[in-house]
């Protein structure tokens, strides 16, 4: 018997277990919370950062200290935090 495409389509759509049911809406998707506490707005004011040509990285440096804190292995510099001239 031969049976045109789109009974054929429709014959599958309905039998269970093959494919899902069209469930737009009623699934809980996640989404970002709305803005308030909990982020960085502008720069890290304590911290600073400085570039190493001998090592070719970016050390960030505690202003009240002015102890080294932390490296970084990439050559990128750090985000957020102010560049020392």
């Amino acid at each position: 018997m031969i049976v045109s495409n789109s009974l054929e389509k429709s014959v599958l759509k309905l039998t269970p277990g093959k494919f899902k049911a069209n469930t737009r809406g009623s699934e809980k998707h996640g989404k970002n919370p709305p803005p308030g506490e909990g982020h960085r707005h502008g720069q890290v004011t304590d911290r600073s950062e400085t570039y190493n040509p001998h090592n070719d990285r970016w050390g960030k440096r505690d202003t009240g200290m002015g102890r080294f804190i932390d490296q970084k292995t990439d050559p990128n510099p750090f985000k957020g935090v102010r560049k020392e001239k």
